[in-house]
C-alpha cells in the first residue's frame, strides 16, 4: 500500500513537472506568434508600399531609368518573400500553439486525476494506518485483560489453597481430635464421674478452639460488618480482632467524612488492607502497625505502614512470580482493576508503607457511613 502511493505521487510528480513545462513552452509560443504577427503586419504594409512603388514606376517608365524599375521591382520582391516566410512562420507557430494548449488540457486532466488519486491514497492508507493501530490498541487491551483475567483466577486458587490448608490444619484437625478425645470420654465414663467431667472439659475447650479458627477462616472470607456496616467498621473489628491475639498492635487512622463507598470497592481496599496486615505480622516482625484510611470527595486512599524489618518489593515480586504467591501482585491488580493506584515502599530494615489509591465517583456512594 506505501509502495502505491509513493509511485502515485512520484507519478503526480512527474505529470506536474510536465505540465509545468508544456504550459512555460506555450507562454512562449504565445509570445512568438504575438513577435511574428506584429512582423507580418508590418512586412504587409511594406510589401503593399513597395508593390505601389513598383506600379508607379512601371507606369511612368519614361520618367525611370532601367535600373530605379530594377530596384523597385526587386524591392517588391524581397519584401513579397519576407512576407512568406513570416506568414509560414506564424502558421507553423500557431500549429503548435494549438498542439501545445490540447496538451496541456490532456496534462491538466491527468494531473487532476493523479492528485485526486494520490489524495484518495494518503486518505486510505491514514485510514488503514489508524485502524491498525486502533487494532493494536485492541489487541493490547486484550492480552491486558486476559493478563488480569489470569491473575485473578490464579489468585483465586491461590486463596483457595490457603483456605483448604488453614481448614485442613486448623479447624479439621480440631474436629478431629475432638472425635478421638468423645470416645476417651465414653471410655473413662466407666473409670468414674470425676475423670469423665476433667475429660469433657477439655474437648469443650478444643470445641472453642475450633469455634473461634472457623469465625476467623470466616471472616477472612467476608467480613460480614463489611457488609452490614461498612469498611472502616470491619477495618477497626479487624485491628480489634488482631489485637486481641496479641503483639503487634494494629492502630486504624481514619481522615475525613466517613461513609458507605461502593461494595466493590470496600472489598478491593479491605483485602489490600487485609493482605498488608498479614505480610506485616506473618514476615515482617514488627512491632506496630498503622491502617490509615482517608476519605475525601471522589477518592480512597489507603495506606498501611508498620516498622518491621522491610524488604526490596522488585526482588519479591520476581519471587512472587517464581513461586506463584501472589500476595504483592494481587493488591496491586486488586487496585489497577479499578484505575486505582498501587505503591510500595520498603527497604531492608527500612520498615514497608502500602499504598492504595482509588477514584470513587461523586455518586457512587453506598450510603451512609458509621456514626
Amino acid at each position: 500500500m506505501e509502495e502505491g502511493q509513493r509511485r502515485i505521487t512520484e507519478l503526480a510528480r512527474e505529470i506536474r513537472l510536465e505540465y509545468d513545462q508544456t504550459r512555460r513552452a506555450l507562454e512562449q509560443v504565445k509570445q512568438e506568434t504575438l513577435r511574428c504577427i506584429e512582423q507580418a503586419d508590418e512586412l504587409e504594409a511594406k510589401s503593399r508600399a513597395a508593390r505601389y512603388e513598383l506600379f508607379r514606376v512601371s507606369r511612368d517608365f519614361q520618367r525611370y531609368s532601367e535600373a530605379d524599375i530594377r530596384r523597385a521591382y526587386e524591392e517588391a520582391e524581397r519584401l513579397q518573400i519576407l512576407l512568406g516566410e513570416i506568414r509560414e512562420r506564424e502558421r507553423s507557430l500557431k500549429a503548435r500553439r494549438a498542439e501545445l494548449e490540447r496538451s496541456l488540457t490532456r496534462l491538466a486532466q491527468l494531473l487532476e486525476r493523479a492528485e485526486t488519486l494520490e489524495s484518495n491514497m494518503k486518505a486510505a492508507l491514514e485510514a488503514l494506518r489508524g485502524n491498525v493501530a486502533a487494532l493494536h490498541r485492541q489487541l493490547s487491551d486484550w492480552q491486558v485483560r486476559y493478563e488480569i483475567g489470569r491473575r485473578v483466577v490464579q489468585a483465586q486458587e491461590a486463596e483457595r489453597n490457603r483456605l483448604a490448608r488453614e481448614l485442613h490444619d486448623g479447624a479439621a484437625q480440631g474436629l478431629a481430635t475432638i472425635a478421638v478425645e468423645l470416645e476417651l470420654c465414653e471410655r473413662m465414663l466407666d473409670s468414674g464421674l470425676d475423670v469423665a467431667r476433667r475429660q469433657l472439659a477439655r474437648v469443650r475447650g478444643l470445641v472453642k478452639d475450633s469455634l473461634a479458627e472457623m469465625r476467623r477462616v470466616i471472616f477472612d472470607l467476608r467480613p460480614v460488618m463489611l457488609d452490614e456496616l461498612g469498611l472502616i467498621a470491619a477495618v477497626r473489628r479487624y485491628a480489634h480482632h488482631l489485637n486481641s491475639l496479641g503483639a503487634p498492635p494494629v492502630e486504624v487512622t481514619v481522615h475525613g467524612p466517613e461513609r458507605r463507598l461502593d461494595s466493590a470497592v470496600e472489598v478491593a481496599a479491605f483485602r489490600v488492607i487485609q493482605e498488608a496486615v498479614h505480610n506485616a505480622r506473618r514476615h515482617a516482625h514488627a512491632t506496630r502497625i498503622v491502617v490509615h484510611l482517608e476519605l475525601g470527595p471522589g477518592y480512597l486512599h489507603v495506606t498501611v505502614r508498620d516498622d518491621g524489618r522491610g524488604f526490596d518489593p522488585e526482588q519479591a515480586r520476581r519471587q512472587a512470580r517464581q513461586t506463584g504467591h501472589l500476595g504483592l501482585i494481587g493488591m496491586q491488580e486488586r487496585v489497577e482493576l479499578f484505575g486505582g493506584r498501587f505503591s510500595i515502599h520498603s527497604a531492608p530494615d527500612m520498615g514497608t508503607r502500602v499504598s492504595a489509591r482509588f477514584t470513587i465517583p461523586e455518586d457512587g456512594a453506598a450510603g451512609g457511613g458509621e456514626g
